[in-house]
């Protein structure tokens, strides 16, 4: 709802971009191995799977860069 509520204020063309729940993230300060066992459905593994199954081109990250490394490791 929070992200659908901030779409509904810009411009953007809803035949390029999906949003897809995940349960949670890999915290900020969390050691990548740990984040991504606590969190088996957070964001970054759903987007990396994303990307393995061929529903999204890419993953771009502003969040934890060893989770997200990890991830995509564990992923492809």
């Amino acid at each position: 709802p929070a992200i659908a509520a901030m779409l509904a204020t810009v411009p953007y063309d809803p035949g390029r971009l999906t949003v897809v729940h995940a349960t949670g993230c890999a915290p900020m300060d969390a050691k990548p191995k740990e984040a991504l066992d606590a969190y088996p459905d957070c964001s970054i593994l759903r987007a990396t799977r994303l990307v393995a199954e061929g529903d999204a081109d890419c993953v771009v990250s502003a969040g934890n860069t060893g989770a997200t490394i990890l991830a995509a490791a564990r992923t492809f």
